[in-house]
């Protein structure tokens, strides 16, 4: 980061992020320590080392930053645009109508000895599971954070799906679909970031792998649930 970006993240943070002096510690230094928190994975100690701060100090400033930059997030956060006839990235250019692309990563925590349980991963880690959803210049359109480990990507899915946020998905939109790929004897199924496929073998066979409520606004998807015939799929696909 240059001086000018960090002078702009600055001016965002005090007058749109509500940002402010404390007695002792000026924004700069607040942005700087919670940069190097969060860029440079350095550890409370050693920020308090650096800036000669408590660690009370370093993590109470962190905490305020990090609140003033989540109150950007009409600013960071992109507006998805759907790919277009007129896309020649090679990437994209084969997923027409294409809003944007979602998966989840695990982010390691550190939490309470008694709560280790709930936030052990199937990797044996203890992180949280977060949602990412990202245009096709990978820009940020939604993210959540938050469930614990061991929660399946369904629930945390589910989860987006059911706040008063701004995770929509339209009605017609599919959220897995499936692509076959010419090679011989090999069906693969994908996750691709894609939606409504003409003639989708699985839409005749899972209609409730995205069910959307009767009580949604206009035209958005806010549930699913899993089915029996979709594990059947699967299985025989991997057969």
């Amino acid at each position: 980061m240059n001086r000018n970006a960090f002078a702009r993240l600055c001016y965002l943070l005090t007058n749109v992020g509500g940002l402010v002096d404390s007695i002792y510690v000026r924004i700069e230094e607040n942005v700087t320590m919670f940069s190097s928190i969060l860029a440079h994975h350095k550890k409370t100690r050693l920020v308090g080392h650096d800036y000669i701060r408590s660690g009370h100090t370093i993590s109470t400033h962190f905490h305020q930053a990090l609140f003033s930059i989540l109150m950007l997030h009409h600013i960071l956060l992109v507006k998805p645009s759907p790919v277009d006839d007129a896309c020649t990235n090679e990437s994209w250019k084969w997923f027409k109508e294409c809003l944007r692309a979602l998966d989840g990563t695990y982010i390691s925590v550190h939490v309470p000895t008694m709560d280790k349980a709930r936030y052990r991963t199937r990797k044996c880690t203890i992180a949280v599971n977060s949602l990412g959803v990202c245009d096709r210049d990978m820009k940020f359109i939604y993210a959540l954070t938050g469930p614990e480990g061991s929660a399946a990507d369904a629930r945390v899915l589910k989860d987006a799906l059911t706040r008063d946020d701004i995770m929509k998905i339209p009605r017609g939109f599919v959220v897995i679909t499936y692509v076959t790929m010419d090679i011989p004897n090999v069906e693969r199924c994908l996750t691709p970031y894609r939606s409504e496929i003409p003639d989708d073998p699985i839409e005749d066979l899972n209609d409730d792998v995205v069910s959307p409520s009767n009580d949604t606004q206009d035209d958005f998807i806010n549930s699913f649930e899993s089915s029996s015939e979709w594990d059947t799929w699967k299985e025989n696909l991997a057969n």
